[in-house]
């Protein structure tokens, strides 16, 4: 039976960080359109794409957590 540590299972998370889609990224700040989320990223109101593979849109989670930490602070 493999048993791996937690060590060894936080840095795998550390390495390879969780990439979401417009859909999830949308839901969690509010559920704007795409229009409003790409004008936002357009006005610099919400950070652009980390990733686009495959002509995906992608942003690490961490990105969107670290701005909703911000504007939560600034509200």
């Amino acid at each position: 039976m493999l048993m791996t540590t937690e060590r060894e299972t936080l840095t795998v998370q550390a390495a390879a960080p969780r990439l979401l889609r417009s859909a999830q990224v949308r839901a969690m700040v509010g559920d704007p359109s795409d229009v409003t989320l790409w004008r936002w990223v357009k006005l610099g109101r919400f950070p652009a794409p980390d990733h686009v593979i495959n002509r995906r849109n992608l942003w690490q989670e961490a990105t969107v957590r670290a701005w909703l930490d911000a504007n939560r602070r600034a509200a």
